[in-house]
């Protein structure tokens, strides 16, 4: 009919958002019908305003990447300095007719702005952004997990 069966929330947890669809199928074979969730923060800007000195002509390009390069990508302690808030994220198999937790997987919190590997291009997109602002191909601030999938052996 529709109608709410049951919903969960983990206490504490209040940074773990479902921001994708769940799987839904047997995690065996023979096995219950479970639900797989991926949870976690979205990424974000930081609240820092300090980064616009990165558009300036005359700043340097040496000096651009000794910052971002040289300091930003290599020490957690600054990105938290510039505002970046690690991000928990896991995936949890809940038994579909009770919510019951089956299995729960967490990675480390993630603790940069972008998403794995877009970081290292930031300052030639930003060179380029910063002469047409109309780009949207600055930052891709990606959801913490794709959609699971379940195979047919129950694989996730």
């Amino acid at each position: 009919d529709g109608a709410l069966v049951w919903e969960r929330q983990w206490s504490g947890m209040q940074t773990y958002g479902g921001w994708q669809y769940p799987a839904v199928g047997r995690l065996a074979p023979n096995g219950r019908l479970a639900v797989v969730a991926p949870l976690g923060g979205i990424t974000s800007m930081p609240n820092f305003p300090g980064l616009s000195w990165l558009d300036k002509p005359r700043v340097p390009q040496w000096l651009k990447e000794l910052f971002y390069k040289g300091m930003y990508l290599r020490f957690p302690w600054v990105r938290r300095l510039m505002g970046v808030v690690p991000l928990p994220n896991a995936v949890a198999a809940m038994d579909a007719e009770t919510g019951r937790t089956i299995w729960w997987v967490e990675e480390p919190a993630w603790d940069r702005i972008a998403m794995a590997g877009d970081e290292e291009k930031y300052l030639e997109r930003r060179t380029r952004w910063a002469a047409d602002r109309e780009r949207e191909d600055l930052w891709c601030l990606p959801d913490p997990w794709g959609i699971p999938l379940i195979a047919g052996d129950g694989a996730v």
